[in-house]
C-alpha cells in the first residue's frame, strides 16, 4: 500500500503542471483491482492527507476525504464483474464529471456562490478530467494490469 501510495503522489505531482489531466484515478483502480475496496478506500484516506501534508490542508481536503471514496464505490460496484478496458474508462470518464460536480457543491456552499454559476465556470476543466481518466485508463489500464499480474 505504501508503495502505491508513493507511486500516486509522484505521478500527481509529476503532471501537476498540465490542469487536470493526471493518473491518480486509473492507479486507485488499479489497486481497487487488486486489493477490494475496503485497502482502496484507505488509500484514498492517506493520499488526502498526504496531499495536505505537502500542498498545505486546505477546503480541497475536505472533498478529498469524501470525493474520491465516493467515486471508488461507484467504480468498485460498477466494474465488480466487468474489467473490459473500455467500459472502465466510460466509468473513469464519468467519475471526472462527478469529482467536479461534487467539488462544486462542496466549493459553492464555501464561497457563498450559486451552484449553477460555480458548476459552469468549472465544467471545461471537468470536461478535461473526464477525458484524461477515459484515455489513461482506456489505454494504460491493460498494460498496467499485465505488469501487476507478472508481478505477482
Amino acid at each position: 500500500m505504501a508503495l502505491y501510495l508513493c507511486i500516486i503522489i509522484v505521478s500527481q505531482m509529476a503532471l501537476s503542471f498540465l490542469i487536470n489531466i493526471q493518473l491518480v484515478y486509473l492507479l486507485f483502480v488499479l489497486f481497487l483491482h487488486k486489493n477490494g475496496l475496503k485497502k482502496t478506500l484507505l488509500l484514498s484516506i492517506l493520499f488526502a492527507i498526504m496531499m495536505g501534508m505537502i500542498y498545505g490542508f486546505s477546503y480541497y481536503i475536505l472533498g478529498y476525504l469524501y470525493i474520491y471514496p465516493v467515486l471508488l464505490i461507484l467504480t468498485h460496484i460498477l466494474s465488480y464483474k466487468k474489467r473490459n478496458p473500455l467500459y472502465l474508462a466510460m466509468i473513469g470518464l464519468l467519475c471526472g464529471f462527478l469529482f467536479g460536480f461534487l467539488f462544486s457543491i462542496q466549493d459553492s456552499y464555501l464561497y457563498k456562490i450559486p451552484f449553477s454559476i460555480y458548476y459552469l465556470r468549472g465544467l471545461p476543466y471537468d470536461v478535461i478530467h473526464g477525458l484524461s481518466n477515459f484515455f489513461t485508463v482506456w489505454i494504460l489500464y491493460p498494460i498496467l494490469y499485465k505488469i501487476e499480474q507478472r508481478a505477482n
